[in-house]
């Protein structure tokens, strides 16, 4: 690009140029790359623990920066898995959570919808992990259910480590006895059409 500027003297015209296109070119140069996409399930550090109604406050799983789940229950704690940044827990036999692109959490024998901040659960419940990690259990009418059990917290928690969260609560809730397993005819759900790790053995 050159700049044309006309200098009258002594009733004369003359054109002087001057080069202008090196200044954008070194701007355009000098502009920082942009960032690279944010994970969509990031692994935040993050442990769940149980109050139990004696007072007492008991690791139950765990998360760490790299994506290694492990359960603390009982003794040191056990690795078990590994959670993917797409948002698909990992473990030696497959993909155990899988957080697929609609948002809902797959596991062998449920899908669990997530809307409006909470996962649904059959006969109308739900919970919500609250802004300090504290976990709410609410009735099919809306009302909060008491902590008669013990309550659960998740220390660490923050909005970038929501979805690590959810996935940390769908694995305790996996590992939990229910009627549909303890019977030993529990229903075996496929691989979701909306995974979001559709190449890995689910």
């Amino acid at each position: 690009m050159v700049l044309a500027m006309t200098v009258v003297a002594c009733g004369q015209q003359s054109v002087v140029t001057a080069p202008t296109g090196g200044v954008a070119s070194a701007s355009a140069l000098s502009s920082p790359p942009p960032p690279p996409p944010t994970p969509d399930c990031p692994a935040v550090p993050l442990t769940l623990v149980v109050h139990t109604p004696t007072g007492e406050t008991r690791p139950v799983l765990t998360l760490d920066a790299k994506g290694t789940v492990a359960v603390a229950m009982m003794g040191p704690p056990k690795t078990i898995a590994k959670l993917d940044t797409r948002g698909c827990l990992v473990s030696d036999d497959g993909v155990e959570v899988d957080v697929t692109r609609s948002g809902a959490l797959w596991t062998h024998h449920e899908r669990i919808a997530f809307t409006n901040g909470a996962l649904r659960l059959d006969g109308g419940r739900s919970m919500r992990i609250e802004p300090n990690g504290d976990l709410a259990t609410f009735a099919r009418d809306g009302s909060r259910e008491p902590d008669t059990y013990g309550s659960f917290t998740f220390t660490g928690y923050g909005p970038p480590g929501a979805c690590a969260a959810r996935v940390l609560l769908v694995t305790f809730m996996t590992m939990m006895p229910s009627m549909a397993v303890s019977d030993g005819h529990p229903r075996k759900l496929p691989q979701p059409e909306d995974s979001a790790c559709p190449e890995l053995p689910h």
